[in-house]
């Protein structure tokens, strides 16, 4: 049977690949149409091209989010030449996104000249306490309670994030 291929890869600016190996490979079967009835063929084609779409718009910004903190992690020296950075770990990073909820690695490094723990992404990332909360996210949940009960504005949010509970009550 015949599937759609989708490959995510690293090049550089003038086409050049970073690395043979892709960073993800997406696979999409094509519809079966002798197993799903006429009337719902279309529906179910949309259906699957949504989750799949979802799916490796999320892988997208994954890898993205991976190559940032490792590009970051590994110029950090580059930038504070007294810095002595060695990696210490990674620890989770909760994003609230109109992609949904995604919980992102970190890099933690150690510097021994200043005996302190740092994580390179921090000086890319908006502050914050704890999760953040995408742009278009936060939009979405103020103008949608706007002109909708709140009840429905969230079950809406939750169905364009794919996560239920994607806002709270509150």
């Amino acid at each position: 049977m015949r599937y759609l291929e989708v490959v995510i890869r690293v090049k550089e600016e003038n086409g050049e690949m970073v690395t043979e190996t892709p960073l993800d490979t997406h696979r999409l079967e094509m519809l079966d149409l002798l197993s799903v009835p006429r009337q719902e063929r279309i529906d179910q084609l949309e259906a699957d091209t949504l989750e799949k779409g979802r799916e490796i718009m999320r892988t997208i910004f994954l890898k993205q989010w991976e190559l940032l903190d490792r590009v970051l992690a590994s110029s950090h020296q580059h930038i504070n030449q007294d810095c002595q950075a060695v990696f210490d770990g990674k620890t989770d990073l909760k994003i609230a996104s109109r992609l949904g909820i995604l919980h992102l690695g970190q890099q933690v490094c150690y510097c021994k000249s200043c005996q302190a723990h740092f994580l390179p992404l921090t000086q890319v990332l908006p502050e914050h306490q704890g999760m953040i909360i995408t742009r278009g996210l936060q939009e979405w949940a103020c103008l949608l309670p706007q002109e909708l009960p709140f009840a429905t504005a969230a079950r809406l949010l939750g169905w364009q994030t794919q996560e239920e509970q994607v806002i709270s009550d509150t």
